[in-house]
């Protein structure tokens, strides 16, 4: 019996978060023509975790 495997990345050396993140805000930010100041709010609000109210507070802002 195969037992599972599962990986807990919590100080993101397995995945680059904080890269993908800023990548996002980066994109976010060019298509909706957002000045630096904006997307780095942006940056700022997912930092940590993002929640589907975290999206509806950026989209309202």
């Amino acid at each position: 019996m195969q037992r599972p495997l599962v990986f807990f990345d919590l100080d993101n050396t397995l995945v680059d978060r904080w890269g993908t993140l800023a990548d996002w805000a980066t994109e976010f930010a060019t298509q909706h023509g957002l000045e630096d100041e904006e997307q780095a709010h942006i940056l700022d609000m997912v930092a940590e975790r993002a929640y589907p109210c975290t999206f509806d507070a950026i989209r309202t802002r």
